[in-house]
């Protein structure tokens, strides 16, 4: 059964009925006569009409001022009102017409004007409440998308900070910086090596959390328990303590935007865990590089100071050779035999010692090439951290 059509109709200043209550006595209206303008505007409040019929003229408020308050309220603001007068002067339609009036009839008039009248007034504002109710969902739809798009402006954004993160504290506040701008309140646990790293919105822990993340971890991916929401990757936890749940909509935004994040952290530890691995082991790299260098320069040292002592002890030798001469009894060409011996095997020594200065200089030239190498690639790497993003397709839940 249909809900009948109310209309609200006041008496004239005479208390005469502005209409007979038979006029509109048809199916499916429900017509109340009412003794005023202030006692009509009243019983709108509560039981709010589709339709008012005024008199110009009417006790307490007259018809004028009754349609300007039924036009500023807002409840009744788009409720139609037809003026019914003797009046026939345009002033008078005017002034109906300014306060808000939607027709005007003329007294006396016919049953048919009237109901003709009526019918089309309800009719324009059934149309008009279509209307205003499309407006009003494509309204809603647009600040839908646009809280998404804002939303998703934030998911980007924190995608494209993270690149600049050189640390797991640096990432961690990324990620509640990214969930605060969501509305969104959470505790972010991150583990590396078996090390548990935890982090909160508003600093402060909750000693259940703890036993929380070891439960969720094993439920798999994506786990709502009440107004919270876990999300888990290999490397980082993320549960969002106030879900929306009260708006299905956003509610499933969120899980997503939740999840793109957590997946970008992830990657972004791991490549983080990559690059503090290879830092760690081109820092050894170049300790043992350092150390090696010194223990080179200490030989050479060595290597030289031992060429001028061997040089010293052949000098010594030879003189002391050439001294002995004369209590061997040798003859010249023996002499000048042992000479050319002598210097000889001087001159090889001092080409084995050379060999050796060579080839440590040679050895020196390589281990200064690895460091200079070495050394370029950290500087890189400390100027333009490279972000290691998965590239598989993310999977939204």
């Amino acid at each position: 059964m249909s809900t009948p059509v109310k209309i609200h109709c006041i008496n004239d200043v005479d208390n005469n009925p502005l209409i007979k209550e038979n006029t509109l006595n048809e199916t499916g209206y429900e017509v109340t006569f009412l003794a005023s303008g202030q006692a009509c505007f009243d019983t709108a409040l509560n039981s709010p009409p589709d339709l008012f019929l005024l008199d110009v003229m009417t006790p307490n408020l007259d018809g004028y001022e009754t349609c300007q308050k039924i036009r500023e309220h807002s409840q009744l603001a788009h409720t139609p009102v037809i003026f019914i007068s003797a009046d026939a002067s345009i002033e008078t339609r005017l002034h109906s017409y300014a306060a808000g009036g939607d027709d005007y009839i003329i007294k006396p008039f016919e049953e048919g004007e009237l109901k003709a009248k009526v019918r089309a007034t309800l009719k324009r504002k059934h149309t008009l409440d279509l209307a205003r109710k499309e407006v009003s969902e494509v309204t809603l739809s647009t600040m839908d998308i646009m809280r998404s798009m804002g939303e998703m402006s934030t998911v980007v954004h924190f995608l494209q900070a993270i690149c600049l993160c050189d640390s797991y504290d640096s990432l961690a506040k990324k990620v509640i910086k990214a969930h605060r701008d969501l509305g969104l309140e959470v505790a972010v646990q991150i583990i590396v090596n078996d090390e548990k790293m935890q982090y909160f919105t508003d600093d402060v822990e909750n000693p259940l959390e703890d036993s929380i993340f070891q439960y969720v971890r094993r439920k798999g991916r994506l786990i709502d328990f009440g107004q919270r929401t876990a999300v888990n990757f290999p490397y980082i936890s993320i549960i969002v303590r106030n879900m929306p749940t009260d708006n299905p909509s956003f509610h499933g935004r969120i899980r997503d935007h939740v999840a793109i994040i957590g997946q970008g952290a992830d990657s972004k530890i791991k490549a983080l865990q990559t690059a503090i691995t290879v830092k760690a082991q081109r820092e050894s790299l170049l300790n043992i590089i350092n150390q090696i260098e010194a223990t080179m320069m200490k030989i050479n040292k060595d290597y030289k100071s031992q060429q001028v002592t061997n040089e010293s002890i052949l000098a010594a030798s030879a003189e002391s050779l050439e001294n002995s001469f004369m209590s061997l009894g040798l003859s010249y060409a023996q002499e000048d035999c042992l000479r050319e011996l002598i210097e000889a095997a001087e001159t090889k020594i001092n080409a084995l010692f050379q060999s050796g200065l060579n080839l440590e200089s040679e050895f020196s030239v390589i281990l200064q090439q690895i460091d200079a190498t070495l050394k370029t690639s950290t500087i890189e790497n400390d100027e333009e951290p490279e972000e290691e993003i998965d590239n598989e397709t993310i999977t939204l839940f």
